[in-house]
């Protein structure tokens, strides 16, 4: 295996399984770059600029009418890139910005995967299964994969990033229950408000203190951390924490939209949650991925709509102490947890060489 190219963009969904995969693939050493666009490029700040192509927006704006006229100026820049490249595969992980970069390899001859991340299909990856060799996916019986192309279908899970060595990860707090709060890149008014109200009316109802890490919308950082200390609750709250995954480990909780990487990540860390979709997420798809683990009682999903402070603060309190007693989320989601997603991507592209 010569050379892989990674192509995804925008959310986190999409960018942070391609660079645990990326890390993965450069420790195999294999050669490998990115192709991301402009909203993908804060999620590869680490890695050389030289295994990295930024494809940059003609228009700026984040609506279908941009989109549409930004593809051709991506397809052509991936020609382009990949012209020359003589790589083994390209591989998208989702996002509209992939199409471009895809039919180019294709164009070019070049065999392609995509991954999908969610629950329900992607609508790019939608457009590109019938062009790709393999087809991976997070979940089980993804949803919206035409039975015609079942046969490409290679459940690998999703590739998150190994912390069993992170030294930051404490194994048990028993003075403090540590609540983990992510809005995701699209927070809302109701994470900001009704999340912050149910966990100081959860202090009734517990003997411990609770520390709350809180990522939230810019916009309310200000009044939620305001809310928190007058209620004599000791918080950390930030747009944006770096090290998201290791607050998640070190979480007793989890209260969240439902966005596929973060989802995974709950698999991951073994943590009860209660997850809250987007309500305007494409074909719904973050219903369906907390869906996966209401099903086997590892969650409580609460709608949007059906959002508030007293019901909330109550499935905290049922959730947590039923997961204390009994170890059974522990236990249900070590088994449905997927390891080593990133070495059975790079198995599988090798049965293809």
């Amino acid at each position: 295996m010569r050379k892989i190219y990674l192509v995804g963009g925008g959310t986190g969904g999409h960018c942070l399984p391609m660079l645990t995969t990326y890390r993965f693939f450069r420790k195999k050493k294999i050669e490998c770059k990115i192709i991301t666009d402009e909203r993908g490029r804060v999620f590869f700040d680490t890695i050389p600029k030289k295994d990295k192509k930024i494809l940059k927006n003609l228009f700026k704006a984040n609506n279908r009418v941009s989109q549409i006229f930004n593809i051709p100026l991506f397809y052509i820049k991936s020609l382009f890139i990949l012209l020359n490249s003589k790589t083994d595969f390209v591989v998208g992980f989702g996002g509209y910005m992939t199409l471009a970069p895809l039919y180019a390899a294709k164009l070019l001859n070049y065999k392609i995967a995509i991954h999908e991340a969610n629950a329900v299909m992607g609508k790019a990856n939608r457009n590109l299964v019938s062009k790709a060799k393999i087809i991976f996916t997070t979940f089980e019986q993804t949803l919206k994969i035409d039975n015609k192309y079942r046969a490409k279908v290679i459940n690998v899970g999703m590739p998150v990033r190994d912390l069993k060595n992170d030294k930051r990860i404490i194994s048990k707090n028993i003075d403090k229950i540590r609540i983990c709060v992510i809005g995701g890149s699209q927070g809302s008014k109701s994470l900001s408000e009704i999340v912050p109200k149910a966990i100081v009316q959860l202090q009734d109802k517990v003997s411990k203190r609770i520390h709350v890490s809180h990522q939230g919308r810019l916009e309310d950082l200000k009044k939620i951390k305001n809310f928190y200390i007058a209620n004599k609750l000791s918080c950390e709250v930030s747009n944006y924490f770096d090290d998201m995954t290791s607050l998640i480990n070190m979480s007793d909780i989890i209260i969240s939209r439902s966005g596929s990487s973060t989802t995974n990540e709950i698999i991951n860390a073994k943590k009860p949650s209660i997850l809250i979709p987007f309500p305007y997420a494409v074909d719904d798809h973050q219903y369906f991925n907390a869906r996966k683990l209401s099903e086997i009682k590892c969650s409580k999903v609460i709608r949007n709509e059906n959002l508030n402070s007293v019901n909330l603060s109550l499935e905290i309190y049922r959730l947590l102490y039923f997961e204390q007693n009994s170890g059974y989320i522990k236990s249900k989601l070590s088994r449905i947890k997927i390891t080593n997603s990133s070495e059975q991507i790079l198995s599988k592209l090798y049965e293809y060489k």
